[in-house]
């Protein structure tokens, strides 16, 4: 049997998930953790017995031969911990968001382009069950002509958490709430070229985090 060599940037919560999944499949080999936290690395290494083990991406990359990597980092460190792998030709999964502005995000898209490695963003509840068989139920009586989708989570209890920085505050929306919006685009199966943005709903003032996005067939809007 052919083994995958794969390797973990991020060993946080969501990387520990992932590597908890990776350890299911008996052609996957995880070859090597990749954390600036020195502990972290070390807990991740201990729990799933690996022990090579880098504090910087560029170190990893040079000295491993890998088919891919998972990227787990915080929100606003995925972006330029998936960069490096794509622009070594790494196939990359990441979490989401894909970045922290529409920059970040292409600059992705044009590095995946030039060395031809493949980038996908850990959009996993499109691939829920439920998901899809709400999808096929629908697509039983016919076409998805209108779909609605909402989000709503307590700012307040983000907030308190102390979980996320300020740049990831400031932008929630790309953080959980954007497993909405690409539940959204992934329903009707196909893509949504065009929004209609309205003020937003978004607010640390009033502590709320709400966003309602619509698709018709022509066109996707948000409220």
């Amino acid at each position: 049997m052919t083994q995958l060599r794969v390797a973990l940037i991020g060993c946080g919560a969501r990387g520990r998930g992932h590597l908890k999944t990776l350890g299911e499949f008996a052609d996957v080999e995880v070859a090597a953790l990749c954390d600036p936290v020195a502990a972290a690395r070390d807990a991740a290494g201990a729990a799933f017995g690996i022990g090579r083990q880098y504090e910087t991406v560029d170190e990893l990359l040079d000295q491993e031969q890998l088919d891919a990597v998972f990227v787990a980092t915080p929100a606003h460190l995925n972006a330029p911990a998936a960069l490096q792998c794509l622009q070594r030709g790494v196939h990359t999964l990441l979490e989401k968001p894909p970045g922290m502005s529409l920059a970040e995000t292409q600059r992705l898209r044009d590095a995946a382009a030039q060395t031809g490695a493949k980038g996908m963003v850990g959009w996993n509840r499109r691939f829920h069950p439920l998901i899809l068989q709400a999808r096929a139920a629908v697509e039983g009586s016919g076409p998805i002509t209108q779909l609605v989708g909402e989000f709503h989570k307590s700012m307040a209890a983000l907030e308190g958490s102390g979980r996320f920085p300020e740049i990831v505050m400031d932008n929630m929306l790309l953080e959980t709430p954007i497993h909405a919006i690409d539940v959204v685009r992934a329903m009707p199966g196909q893509r949504s070229e065009k929004y209609t943005p309205s003020p937003a709903a978004l607010s640390r003032a009033t502590k709320t985090c709400s966003r309602r996005w619509c698709f018709s067939r022509t066109a996707a809007w948000r409220s």
